[in-house]
């Protein structure tokens, strides 16, 4: 039997990969474990907006290989060790596919919970690229590129473009 699956983006090719893997059920239980409070809310909401709307627009086209994704949600409270318990508690409600913050600090712990358990974890934009194969592990992606990936962009650009020779890095400590 042949599928024909059409799928946009980093998440959409990921949801379809975990369906395909599950047992055919009618419904794929999706976790978006992200920060609905707090000041990383500003980061990760616009993020999770998006995916309930691709849910809705794929729900209403079908679903992934006929099924429907219910989207389950929990709040990480832009706190680490609340993100961890976030992810747990949706990965108890048998999620399929996990999504996390849009930080490296802050979605990893429920990362690592997915990626302990063998769930496929999507970043709703991380550019660390640890948050991935090389750092949290082989179920772990991103849906942003790599931070360096920027900065060689941007460097390539100023060369090419407006002739610059030299570069100058403002390094801010905050963080």
């Amino acid at each position: 039997m042949a599928f024909k699956i059409e799928v946009t983006g980093v998440i959409g090719a990921l949801v379809a990969l975990g369906v395909a893997s599950t047992a055919q059920a009618d419904t794929v239980n999706v976790g978006m474990a992200y920060a609905q409070t707090g000041w990383m809310e500003a980061y990760d909401g616009d993020g999770a907006g998006m995916v309930e709307l691709w849910i809705e627009k794929v729900n209403a086209e079908g679903g992934v290989l006929g099924n429907q994704l219910n989207l389950l949600t929990a709040d990480t409270k832009t706190d680490r060790i609340e993100g961890a318990k976030a992810a747990q508690r949706l990965l108890d409600d048998d999620v399929q596919l996990m999504i996390v913050s849009a930080d490296y600090d802050f979605g990893s712990p429920a990362a690592l919970q997915a990626q302990k358990a063998g769930i496929i974890a999507v970043s709703l934009g991380a550019g660390d690229p640890k948050m991935g194969v090389i750092g949290v592990g082989p179920y772990v992606f991103t849906a942003a590129v790599a931070a360096q990936l920027e900065g060689a962009v941007m460097a390539d650009w100023g060369i090419e473009k407006m002739g610059f020779k030299k570069g100058y890095q403002l390094i801010d400590e905050t963080n």
